[in-house]
């Protein structure tokens, strides 16, 4: 069964505001997007060491490089991850990015309102009297 899609607000101020993000090449801000987006839509982190959804080469940065569909290898991948790194979170062997852990949270949270508020409204609607 395949996942029920979340609403996640995309604000392209976000990305547009970071200094960091304006100093991107197009390739860069490519590779930065892809691993943001695949975050968001596999719970907000990766384990770098062992994630059966993606055949991958053994060398933990080419996972990312296959994740966001950047061509480079080697030295010019090195490169281009230095220049990205320091956005993402890397604990042990998970890499997460705050901004999308805080999404994802308070899209949990809305949900889950949402979702009391709808049983509630039934339970009234419904109840015997």
């Amino acid at each position: 069964m395949a996942k029920k899609p979340i609403y996640i607000s995309l604000e392209p101020s976000a990305f547009l505001t970071d200094i960091d993000f304006q100093m991107m090449n197009a390739e860069e801000r490519g590779v930065y997007c892809s691993i943001i987006f695949y975050l968001y839509c596999n719970g907000g982190s990766l384990d770098l060491n062992h994630n059966t959804d993606i055949t991958l080469l053994s060398d933990r940065t080419s996972r990312l490089a296959t994740i966001s569909g950047c061509q480079k290898t080697g030295e010019e991948w090195v490169q281009i991850w230095e220049k990205l790194k320091h956005k993402f979170i890397v604990d042990k062997d998970l890499l997460t990015h705050k901004r999308v852990t805080d999404e994802l949270e308070r899209t949990k949270e809305f949900i889950k309102k949402k979702s009391e508020a709808g049983k509630k409204g039934m339970k009234n609607r419904w109840k015997k009297e």
